[in-house]
């Protein structure tokens, strides 16, 4: 009897998405000996992850399941008109190259959507694209029953930099993606698990301001219309929803 599978997406923003999707495959080759052609992966992060150089390990991502979020000129991005309406103050020392993360600094781990906008939309429209593909049935083979519903899972961590200042542009972006039978999951983890280590003295002040944004969010009236540029692309922002 054919195992009844929904069409899966997986997003891992940062260091602990990316951490995170290398679990979920070597948890699907646990259970079925392979990932299933249903299951499909991006990673979004700021720096090369480690997993990708090293040898012997049983699982890794692709080239196409990876996006290295890398701006070589930060002040120059940062002088956008599009970054301009959002901006924060950064110290100067850190608008330097984001090409080996973003130095748990929130303004610049959302500099790495808006400095890679193009490519970050392709991926996704590509991940999508894929996953709703009318031949994943025959790929699937006899071993499989793929569900017409697809589910979008997000995971990171809103204690850093790149995930915490990726997360609510990447779920707009889902969002308006998504069709009326689709579900989108969030998978986050707060400053807890990262306290009291070395060079975490940023995580609660990153991860307050990260849920400060989701309250502003969901408390949002539904007559207040929100939405912005990213990229040339207008993200609506739904009422009462992130």
């Amino acid at each position: 009897m054919a195992i009844k599978v929904k069409r899966t997406i997986t997003i891992g923003l940062g260091g602990t998405g990316c951490a995170a999707v290398l679990n979920v495959k070597r948890r699907l080759m646990r259970v079925y000996g392979q990932v299933p052609p249903m299951f499909n992966f991006l990673v979004l992060d700021t720096t090369q992850p480690k997993e990708m150089d090293e040898r012997g390990q049983d699982v890794s991502l692709s080239d196409a399941e990876f996006l290295h979020l890398k701006v070589t000129d930060p002040t120059k991005i940062r002088k956008h008109r599009e970054v301009d309406d959002w901006w924060t103050r950064v110290p100067a020392k850190a608008m330097t190259a984001l090409t080996t993360g973003a130095k748990a600094t929130r303004p610049l781990g959302r500099l790495s959507i808006f400095g890679n906008s193009k490519a970050v939309y392709a991926a996704i429209d590509r991940l999508f694209q894929e996953t709703r593909d009318d031949r994943m049935d025959r790929m699937a083979g006899d071993e499989f029953e793929v569900m017409p519903e697809l589910v979008v899972n997000l995971v990171g961590s809103v204690a850093g930099g790149t995930g915490s200042g990726t997360f609510m542009d990447i779920s707009f972006m889902i969002r308006s993606r998504l069709a009326a039978v689709d579900k989108l999951n969030a998978f986050v983890l707060l400053p807890d698990v990262f306290a009291d280590k070395p060079a975490t003295t940023r995580v609660r002040p990153n991860s307050y301001g990260a849920l400060k944004e989701i309250d502003y969010f969901m408390s949002r009236s539904a007559d207040d219309e929100y939405g912005y540029t990213l990229g040339g692309r207008s993200l609506e922002v739904p009422n009462g929803s992130v």
